[in-house]
């Protein structure tokens, strides 16, 4: 059955319809590689030469990686370069740079001025000449640089670097618009870990049981059907 559009109809989600992809069969480099050239097609269309990435779901758009995704959407420590030609430069916390090697090329330690007060803007201005001299490496000197998340300490100091800041969504939202092949075997494997999820959810209900009950069997079924 064909997915998408008036192709698709299911009146009971928890009756599969169609068939789920196992996880040995997708493509995981290939999902790696088609995200980064779509990112990459759309930052040519809107105009960016290269993005500074900060928010963990940008991070793993772009390079495949993904370390301490709940703490360090809320930090600053860890992000990545991306030119629209070429590959990214991934600067990962210092104690999981191993967990990115597996996947980019190029992974430096990542500097965090975070918690230092007062001293916190000279460490940024430290790591502004860094981000300087990483845009000139990838051949776009004196380009304007798109950033998705920043402090007050980091956006002063890429001005004090002499550095215009713009903004990636554009090239980051449209990038997304359109699913890759293995995109879609992942949502169609992640839908049918949802629905047996909440059959077993759904089961459980009685009179009776607590709230943090049920809330373990969501939780035991999202594991145990590896969602």
């Amino acid at each position: 059955m064909e997915v998408g559009g008036s192709q698709f109809r299911n009146p009971s989600p928890h009756i599969q319809t169609f068939r789920v992809p196992n996880l040995s069969e997708i493509n995981f480099p290939a999902l790696r590689a088609g995200r980064l050239a779509r990112l990459q097609q759309m930052m040519k269309r809107h105009e960016i030469p290269v993005c500074l990435f900060y928010n963990p779901g940008n991070i793993r758009y772009a390079t495949g990686t993904e370390v301490m995704g709940v703490w360090t959407a809320t930090t600053l420590a860890r992000y990545a370069v991306v030119p629209a030609d070429g590959s990214p430069v991934m600067f990962e916390y210092m104690n999981s740079m191993h967990v990115s090697e597996k996947f980019v090329d190029d992974v430096r330690p990542a500097p965090n001025w975070q918690y230092k007060a007062t001293a916190g803007l000279a460490a940024a201005n430290k790591w502004a000449d860094e981000i300087k001299s990483v845009i000139a490496e990838l051949g776009y000197a004196g380009e304007p640089l798109a950033v998705d998340k920043l402090d007050g300490f980091g956006f002063m100091a890429l001005q004090n670097a002499g550095i215009t800041v713009t903004d990636p969504s554009p090239a980051t939202v449209d990038a997304r618009e359109v699913k890759t092949p293995e995109e879609i075997q992942l949502m169609i494997l992640n839908g049918g870990a949802g629905d047996a999820m909440l059959t077993e959810f759904e089961a459980a209900i009685r009179p009776g049981i607590r709230e943090y009950e049920l809330l373990g069997v969501l939780n035991k079924a999202l594991f145990d059907h590896h969602g």
